[in-house]
């Protein structure tokens, strides 16, 4: 053995490593996460999107509201579902919000790395924004998880990170909202931090759950006050229901079918100016 296999070894028995899910020793040749959670976690990323009918760890869809404010791709690792507590997605969701372990943030961070890297375009000027924590979370759990987690994800995709949003006021947990409610305090939670300019930059927002996308399309109306030309999202979880997603396939069918509703009208009043002008 070399002398850094004998260091490593060493620190392996000094301080075991522990699944980042269920705190659990993890036996040789696993990483982050045991055997039992490596499944739980590969189970949900493999979950089809009832609206593009791919897995949710290829899937982009926003829901309606997301679309109609221009933030029209979403990347999500899996599906949270915050009733069943005992999954260990769910508990990789808890520990991060705690910010009880850089392990946790570390392997999100690689594992939206790994997501987010085939989605940029060569050429193009990326920024990762994170949607701010409020005061009274940052107090009660010590830190701002979101903060942390954008800037390990800054450093292993080499995308600087702006703190270009600020939060303001208090307007409660969105959690405890109902969908209208979670709209209406979002919209006056978050203002751009004008010292930054953004003009010519794609804006990766970063996130860890995305339920109503309230947040989301607030700090993507301040990053647009910035000079921001276009916002995608990066999230951990996602929440979207059924009739969200589906939603949004009826909100393409209606702009669809104005569109060519449009267009046969300008057609109508062009034969009918071409007309008068012929007799």
């Amino acid at each position: 053995m070399t002398v850094r296999e004998i260091g490593e070894e060493l620190l392996r028995w000094i301080f075991p490593p522990k699944c980042v899910a269920c705190g659990r020793l993890l036996a040789r040749g696993e990483t982050y996460l045991c055997a039992s959670c490596e499944r739980d976690y590969q189970s949900a990323r493999e979950q089809v999107c009832p609206a593009c009918l791919e897995p949710l760890s290829a899937c982009t869809c926003p829901n309606r509201y997301l679309e109609r404010n221009g933030v029209r791709t979403v990347a999500k690792l899996y599906a949270y579902r915050p009733q069943e507590t005992d999954l260990s997605t769910n508990r990789l969701i808890y520990r991060l919000k705690k910010v009880k372990s850089e392990a946790v943030i570390d392997f999100l961070a690689g594992e939206l790395a790994a997501r987010l890297t085939p989605m940029l375009q060569d050429g193009k000027q990326y920024v990762l924004v994170g949607v701010p924590r409020s005061r009274a979370a940052i107090r009660k759990y010590g830190g701002d998880h979101v903060l942390l987690l954008v800037r390990a994800l800054s450093r292993k995709t080499g995308i600087s990170y702006l703190r270009a949003v600020k939060r303001i006021g208090h307007a409660g947990q969105q959690k405890k909202k109902n969908y209208s409610a979670r709209i209406l305090a979002a919209d006056t939670s978050y203002t751009p931090v004008t010292k930054y300019d953004l003009h010519g930059k794609q804006v990766i927002l970063v996130d860890d759950i995305v339920t109503s996308g309230a947040s989301l399309v607030a700090c993507a109306r301040a990053v647009r006050k910035l000079g921001a030309r276009k916002v995608m999202a990066a999230v951990i979880g996602s929440t979207f229901r059924y009739a969200d997603l589906i939603g949004r396939r009826r909100f393409d069918e209606e702009r669809k079918a104005r569109r060519l509703s449009r267009v046969k009208n300008l057609r109508f009043r062009f034969h009918q100016k071409t007309k008068a002008k012929t007799q």
